[in-house]
């Protein structure tokens, strides 16, 4: 799962309070996504939480903005964050 990561240029994490309280594969996901998170460079959006409805954030993921799907704008935000990242990559390719 680590190489297929690997290859993703950002990662959105779906977040609710199923997800959050779940035991075994989000969890494992979610490390596996900081892992590769941890190999880009600082200050770059690689990880989005995306909440689904209104939940906790894990600790783990407090160092990232997050987006609100749930909320009128949440959808526009996630744009947004997305626009930005590819226009990263089209300056630097």
């Amino acid at each position: 799962m680590m190489t297929f990561l690997q290859n993703f240029r950002v990662a959105i994490v779906c977040l609710s309070h199923r997800s959050i309280n779940k035991i075994g594969f989000v969890q494992r996901e979610v490390k596996f996504t900081l892992d590769v998170a941890e190999e880009q460079p600082e200050g770059s959006i690689f990880i989005i939480p995306a909440k689904l409805e209104e939940c906790d954030i894990p600790q783990r993921l407090h160092q990232s903005q997050w987006v609100n799907l749930y909320e009128q704008d949440g959808y526009k935000r996630l744009l947004l964050a997305l626009r930005v990242r590819a226009k990263a990559f089209t300056i630097t390719e």
